[in-house]
């Protein structure tokens, strides 16, 4: 695998005018490789990352909140209200 400085100077002894296969012969590397670098589109900046989406949470009345903590569950009769 190339490292970008080597895409850097090999793109740059293209412009130059040297050829692809003395290009190939000076960096140790095959004319289609090369070839590939010459002909890739230049080298996109990373996108920015995105921010983290925010949590919705639903409303929970506090007699279901201290029921979950002692361990009950909700049944399933509230929750087709929803």
């Amino acid at each position: 695998m190339l490292v970008i400085e080597e895409r850097f100077m090999i793109k740059d002894m293209y412009r130059k005018g040297v050829s692809i296969s003395e290009i190939a012969r000076r960096m140790g590397r095959d004319r289609k490789t090369i070839r590939q670098i010459v002909t890739a589109p230049a080298l996109a900046v990373a996108p920015a990352p995105r921010k983290p989406s925010r949590v919705r949470l639903i409303h929970i009345s506090p007699t279901w909140r201290s029921g979950w903590r002692k361990g009950f569950s909700m049944p399933a009769s509230s929750m087709e209200s929803w």
